[in-house]
């Protein structure tokens, strides 16, 4: 039930500490964004996916029209916290 609000907040939230932070939290290697994303989560919350590739906290690995899996730069998102935290 927690883990299921915590889903729903990390493809909602546009806040990529909130994002980072359930990441990290449940240890995720991929992140899969489609059709069922899309149509469910919030325009700032899809918009974070690429201003998080950007910052190199994620990268593609897989992409179709309309979807894509991101796979987590597990070393970025450790220097993301450190540098927020520090």
């Amino acid at each position: 039930e927690q883990r299921e609000r915590n889903v729903r907040a990390f493809y909602n939230t546009g806040d990529i500490n909130d994002a980072v932070d359930i990441l990290y939290h449940y240890d995720v290697k991929y992140i899969v964004r489609g059709g069922l994303e899309e149509l469910h989560s919030t325009p700032e919350g899809l918009a974070k996916f690429e201003r998080m590739v950007s910052e190199g906290l994620l990268s593609i690995a897989f992409a179709i029209e309309g979807g894509a899996i991101y796979q987590v730069n597990e070393d970025a998102i450790l220097r993301y916290l450190e540098e927020r935290f520090t």
